[in-house]
């Protein structure tokens, strides 16, 4: 009797019809397969769950049901900073990510492997947000070039803008987090630009910044940057100015001040969308490199 309970859940949980026809035809081919008469299955589904079948159904459609409890940690873990530990074990999501990462999954089912696949595709996230190498056949708008000895040290080049980016690792501090420098520069080069023209770079610049290079500095390292300084001549003044738009533009996406002509951030792990949203950012401004 039981089993045929547990059946006719399964069947109405995949049912598309539940409506009273539709619950009625499903009984009758469980009570046929069974041996059962429609009083006998109708009682015995009421003395599990205390309700009736569509009763019992509606009442599982209206809420979520989270079957697994893999499922569960894929859910949960996307609502918890990664460094914040999660109920009940104390790991944080990433440390959590990191057993998974160790652990083998084994399944046939095809909910199972849709599990399977959804870890892995957290895992290669994860891992591209601090990998500097990019496919170049899903970026056709940037030219990559990188040291193949040396995954730290690369250029990115984005096409459509003229705007590129060297980055290196030029270092460690004290305590041995590792030292990225990074600079960028633009095809104007070498050519006077108007304020307009200039305005229009420097938006292009933030712009690749942002969507190309700051989320694949590895967490846990310090960005550096020794920003140019320009100079604009004042006809009020009849002489040249000094000013350092660059220093002031790394200022804006999270360096600290200019310090004996360098600019220093430590690097955090990439915020969530609702941390995004809240305007957390990667960078922290650090007041020199140690």
């Amino acid at each position: 009797m039981n089993i045929a309970v547990k059946e006719l859940e399964n069947k109405l949980i995949k049912a598309k019809d539940t409506s009273y026809d539709g619950i009625d035809a499903l009984m009758r081919i469980i009570m046929r397969k069974y041996n059962l008469t429609a009083k006998e299955l109708h009682n015995a589904f009421v003395n599990k769950h205390n309700q009736t079948p569509d009763t019992w159904i509606k009442k599982m459609r209206s809420k979520k049901v989270v079957k697994t409890f893999e499922e569960f940690m894929i859910i949960a873990e996307r609502y918890y900073p990664p460094d914040e530990k999660l109920p009940g074990s104390g790991k944080t999501p990433v440390q959590k990510a990191e057993e998974r990462q160790q652990r083998p999954f084994k399944s046939k089912s095809p909910k199972g492997r849709k599990i399977r696949h959804a870890i892995e595709l957290e895992r290669s996230v994860r891992r591209g947000a601090d990998n500097p190498n990019m496919n170049a056949s899903k970026h056709p708008e940037l030219e990559i070039r990188s040291n193949n000895r040396n995954s730290d040290n690369y250029d990115i080049y984005h096409k459509p803008t003229g705007i590129s980016y060297h980055v290196h690792q030029s270092g460690r501090t004290k305590n041995g987090k590792p030292v990225y420098s990074v600079a960028w520069n633009h095809s104007h080069t070498g050519r006077s630009m108007s304020d307009k023209t200039a305005r229009h770079t420097t938006r292009n610049a933030l712009k690749v910044w942002d969507t190309h290079i700051v989320h694949r500095l590895p967490h846990n390292s310090v960005a550096h940057n020794q920003p140019t300084s320009t100079y604009k001549f004042d006809k009020k003044k009849n002489d040249y100015i000094e000013s350092n738009t660059r220093a002031k533009l790394y200022q804006r996406k999270g360096f600290g001040p200019v310090k004996d002509g360098d600019q220093y951030a430590s690097v955090g792990r990439n915020p969530s969308p609702k941390q995004k949203a809240k305007g957390k950012v990667r960078l922290k401004p650090l007041e020199g490199i140690d």
